[in-house]
């Protein structure tokens, strides 16, 4: 199983095996990292990879301190089933809050 890198530069994480690969990509504004996108091509579909990148975003959000938005309907449901990550929400004042450091 592909394992995943984070790619900060290009802000995803992804995984890669031979000519294929499946990503997350996010937005970092401040401490408030917002996940746009997962994609999974259909050969790798079921297998657990679009989880694998959402707990890795959510590992490293954790790990810097930073909220999240789930943007994307596979992160927000991932969360939704995993309550343990919901304190990694983001919330009305951490996004005014950011808003206002601008």
């Amino acid at each position: 199983m592909p394992s995943v890198v984070h790619e900060p530069d290009h802000t995803r994480f992804v995984l890669t095996e031979n000519d294929d690969f499946a990503e997350l990509r996010y937005r970092l504004d401040g401490s408030v990292v917002t996940i746009i996108h997962t994609f999974v091509p259909g050969v790798w579909r079921g297998r657990g990879f679009a989880a694998q990148l959402v707990k890795s975003a959510l590992t490293w959000a954790a790990a810097e301190d930073f909220r999240i938005i789930a943007e994307c309907d596979y992160a927000d449901g991932f969360i939704r089933r995993h309550p343990s990550y919901a304190h990694l929400l983001a919330t009305r004042s951490d996004s005014i809050r950011e808003t206002d450091l601008s």
